[in-house]
């Protein structure tokens, strides 16, 4: 397996390249992108922008100061990387000022993550630091938020408690965002322990849950809380999920939140979780048929104290089960399909 700093060598000599290269699209300066010009139109002067169609110029604003023009810069970063005379960390310090500005664009965001994989040698700025002031927009950022997403998972938790701590008093909007939801699952897997983190996901859990469960996005960090959260957010998820359980057991997001939950809450938790489910009559049955509702079926057969009931519930409706085409798999997957033809045939 090749070695991180190889990975971040051969992105950044792209990426690098790429930000020499400007061109003009509909009247607009691009950075990057190489494409064939548009057609004139037939209708409407041409704008007068000829001359910037291949522009090099001072870009200062994207790099630390420097007297020496960019285009050249870049080509000795490129040159230096090549020859083996810079490591990729020496070169992301000759561009520091810049990272969350690479980090919005595909190539960049892959180099800058790549870095945060390499080894650190002492001193320097410790990574994430440009990131302060920049997290809620890095956070939404279909790229950049990858980036931070591997500064959490490499960094120690501490480290990273600024992306937590900015993220407070926007994360409603961040947790229904499909690249901001990503995010605060990573930072529940791996900072979970963090006061920051705690106290973002306290303002989470302070909202409407059940929307969260319902919602295509927000369900990931539902689940996320459920999985890897303390016992009292566990208990406020499932407590939202309790309102209405037999709807969210057919949902097509929620009932994820309410199979993590059957997984990864207390025993006790566990237990009156599945009996609640079991109580309704015929409510295994029903489930066992429904596309959503018979992975919770799956779910309750691996809760140790509910799987026999669950069980028995599902045999005395196999007849049903067997009709349907959800069910007719899972009594496949128990090895009950020929127990119910059996019962079938015994029945006429």
């Amino acid at each position: 397996q090749e070695h991180p700093q190889h990975l971040c060598r051969d992105s950044l000599c792209s990426l690098i390249a790429a930000m020499c290269m400007f061109t003009v699209k509909n009247t607009f300066i691009c950075a990057g992108v190489q494409e064939d010009p548009s057609p004139h139109s037939s209708t409407r002067a041409r704008a007068a922008t000829a001359d910037c169609a291949a522009l090099e110029s001072d870009t200062s604003h994207m790099a630390n100061p420097t007297s020496r023009p960019f285009g050249e810069l870049c080509a000795a970063l490129v040159a230096a990387l090549e020859s083996g005379e810079m490591t990729a960390s020496s070169v992301f310090e000759d561009i520091r000022g810049s990272v969350v500005a690479l980090s919005m664009d595909a190539a960049g965001a892959s180099s800058v993550a790549a870095d945060a994989r390499a080894p650190k040698a002492g001193g320097g700025t410790p990574r994430g630091e440009e990131f302060r002031g920049a997290v809620c927009e890095a956070a939404l950022s279909p790229h950049a938020h990858q980036v931070l997403m591997k500064l959490v998972q490499c960094l120690g938790s501490s480290e990273v408690a600024f992306i937590a701590e900015e993220l407070q008093g926007d994360a409603s909007h961040c947790v229904l965002h499909p690249s901001g939801s990503t995010l605060l699952c990573q930072l529940m897997l791996f900072a979970s322990g963090e006061e920051s983190t705690k106290t973002l996901v306290d303002e989470l859990l302070s909202g409407d849950l059940a929307v969260l469960c319902c919602h295509k996005f927000g369900v990931e960090f539902a689940a996320s809380v459920v999985s890897h959260g303390t016992r009292a957010q566990q208990a406020l998820v499932v407590s939202a999920l309790r309102c209405n359980l037999q709807r969210f057991a057919r949902h097509r997001f929620a009932s994820r939140v309410l199979a993590e939950a059957l997984l990864y809450c207390g025993e006790e938790e566990r237990f009156a979780l599945a009996s609640e489910i079991m109580s309704m009559p015929g409510a295994i049955v029903a489930l066992a048929c429904h596309n959503f509702g018979v992975d919770v079926v799956r779910t309750l057969l691996q809760v140790p104290q509910a799987s026999k009931q669950a069980m028995h519930f599902i045999e005395q409706g196999s007849r049903r089960i067997m009709k349907d085409k959800y069910g007719v798999h899972l009594l496949q997957e128990l090895g009950l399909s020929g127990f119910s033809v059996s019962r079938a045939a015994g029945g006429a």
